[in-house]
């Protein structure tokens, strides 16, 4: 099965390059094997890319990438401003692990169903669950820019709206994708660049550092005094 909303267009402006639970890695770049890579369905009716892949070390990298609007956006993998189209962050991420993984778009790939055991938040347990997996891209690998992030921890309060605890967490983010044999990006590669320069560029700025995007701000309704505090600091051929 392949989806016509992620088929790419000449008419979109192109990526460009920017620097923008389990066990965490420090922020660095690392060479990431897939273990599963599927398409799902968002509660708004939007598709998600859905990838574990793992360190040569074993240590596991998780994350849902939105690559499309939801059902009363047009299922789009692309916003307008200013009045030109761009594709959604998420859609560009994980476009890029397919096409320096496997030498074709996300849009070309076909899925099969398959059944992995997945988390069900009825039974609270690890389900057999049948997902439409992306079977050519287990066991490739690509490397990625990824980031130790540190958000707040958000609770509903008393209007029933999500707010910052005061309370953070650390996850990891995968923020850029490079071509594990070369480390060009897909930009460079587009551009005919055969020198990674964008490479050290995000090691310089990244490489064990942390991205605080907490606020730590609590919000009144949801009692323990109402106070603002700081946040906690973080514990230590498609291209022819």
């Amino acid at each position: 099965m392949t989806i016509a909303n992620l088929q790419t267009s000449a008419s979109v402006e192109v990526e460009t390059d920017t620097l923008g639970g389990s066990r965490l890695l420090d922020s660095g770049i690392y060479n990431l094997t897939i273990k599963t890579a599927y398409l799902g369905m968002t509660r708004n009716e939007g598709y998600s890319f859905n990838i574990e892949a793992e360190t040569p070390e074993g240590v596991p990298v998780r994350q849902t990438m939105y690559v499309t609007s939801g059902k009363a956006k047009g299922v789009k993998n692309t916003y307008t401003k200013n009045g030109k189209d761009f594709y959604l962050p998420d859609f560009i991420t994980a476009n890029a692990i397919c096409e320096l993984s496997v030498d074709k778009s996300i849009g070309d790939l076909q899925t099969e169903v398959k059944v992995i055991k997945m988390y069900d938040f009825e039974s609270k347990k690890e389900m057999p669950t049948e997902v439409n997996m992306y079977v050519d891209l287990i066991g490739t690998v690509f490397s990625a820019g990824v980031l130790k992030k540190v958000t707040d921890k958000n609770e509903k309060n008393g209007e029933g709206a999500y707010v910052a605890t005061g309370e953070t967490r650390e996850s990891n983010v995968i923020d850029k994708i490079f071509r594990a044999s070369d480390g060009l990006t897909k930009s460079e590669i587009v551009s005919g660049v055969t020198d990674a320069t964008f490479f050290p560029k995000w090691k310089e700025k990244w490489d064990g550092k942390v991205q605080n995007q907490a606020k730590g701000v609590r919000d009144a309704s949801l009692g323990g005094g109402g106070t603002a505090g700081a946040p906690g600091a973080p514990k230590k051929s498609l291209f022819n």
